[in-house]
């Protein structure tokens, strides 16, 4: 099997969500740096620094495309990749939300559904989602648990399954 590299689309919600957000991150840094301008006051400055720091970490963390080969599936990211053994999975299998999904530190849909989550079947996941049609979970031996999404879901599943019983 040679490396097959699969895009990771953003679906109508995170498209949405992220160009409002992104508007309004803008209009607030306008007024934030106006109003630094007019009087000095450092919770303006400290605000005006760190929103901005915050929407580019969840840029960064945002899947691009995933990176499928012979021993690992690897989520490469804006910044960095997260990679995992076909050896460590136990489990991989369509993911259906089923709208309990409690997010506990991430985005909730700004450049994706990216973070730690919870919900009431599958418990604690670690998320890089940019389309909830296109996602699927992967349960690793260690009890960990991932929910990625890419295009041809079903495909990636079937290749990831057909390389763990080689």
């Amino acid at each position: 099997m040679n490396t097959t590299k699969i895009n990771v689309k953003w679906g109508t919600p995170v498209k949405f969500i992220t160009l409002i957000v992104c508007a309004i991150v803008i209009a607030a840094e306008y007024y934030l740096i106006t109003s630094l301008l007019l009087s000095f006051d450092w919770s303006v400055l400290i605000a005006s620094c760190i929103m901005p720091l915050i929407f580019l970490y969840f840029l960064l963390e945002s899947p691009k495309f995933l990176e499928v080969n012979k021993t690992d599936i690897i989520v490469h990211k804006w910044k960095g990749k997260l990679t995992i053994n076909y050896e460590q999975i136990s489990k991989i299998e369509p993911y259906k939300p089923d709208y309990t999904d409690i997010r506990r530190i991430g985005s909730g849909g700004v450049f994706g559904f990216i973070g730690k989550f919870s919900n009431s079947t599958i418990g604690n996941y670690q998320s890089y989602v940019g389309d909830n049609k296109q996602a699927f979970l992967i349960e690793t031996k260690e009890g960990k648990k991932y929910v990625l999404s890419c295009e041809n879901r079903d495909l990636v599943i079937n290749m990831i399954k057909k390389q763990m019983q080689l």
